[in-house]
């Protein structure tokens, strides 16, 4: 069952309308601001390796999941529990606790291609892929990909029920409350 999804604002300019982001329609929204000193990430290259099904960034130095479950996996933020803490109870510690069946665990146990130490994506890693031509939005090296809303490692405070997350369907990012199952596109460093 998806969840209300409250997605908000555009770091990119020229996306000036966010619609049909794959959750309830609502008109409560809330501008996200970058921090001040925020730049955009810098062009990077990408090549797929088909056999290990991932995408290399040898700008960023970054490996990306690029499999099928990098389309169809969804997971919380937050187990239900932790979220009930932090939204309901004010415990800080659980705003930030991604202990169970979350998708900051389902990186960290993912083996792909012979990697390990998978992880999630920060916002500005996840906006490096974006593509605003492109439908989904996201660089045409990416073969499995949909236009949806996947999870980053990034709480939009350290006591927010809010997570960071970027958008395939229009190449943004905002936020959705981490009880949320959204999708999971995990990430590496090359080292």
């Amino acid at each position: 069952m998806v969840k209300y999804v409250k997605f908000i604002s555009t770091i990119l300019a020229s996306a000036s309308l966010l619609t049909g982001c794959g959750g309830s329609t609502t008109s409560d929204t809330t501008t996200y601001t970058p921090p001040s000193g925020t730049t955009p990430p810098p062009t990077s290259k990408f090549t797929r390796d088909n056999t290990k099904e991932v995408v290399i960034d040898s700008t960023l130095n970054l490996v990306w999941q690029d499999d099928e479950a990098s389309k169809t996996v969804k997971k919380q933020w937050l187990t239900d529990e932790k979220f009930t803490d932090c939204a309901d109870n004010y415990i800080k510690e659980s705003c930030l606790n991604t202990v169970g069946d979350t998708a900051s665990t389902y990186c960290s146990q993912l083996v792909l291609g012979e990697y390990t130490n998978w992880r999630l994506p920060t916002v500005k890693e996840i906006l490096s892929i974006m593509a605003q031509d492109e439908y989904p939005a996201i660089n045409p090296a990416f073969v499995n990909a949909v236009p949806e809303i996947y999870w980053t490692s990034e709480s939009d405070s350290p006591k927010s029920f809010y997570g960071m997350a970027g958008n395939f369907d229009f190449p943004v990012s905002g936020t959705s409350y981490k009880n949320n199952s959204l999708n999971v596109r995990c990430v590496k460093s090359l080292k």
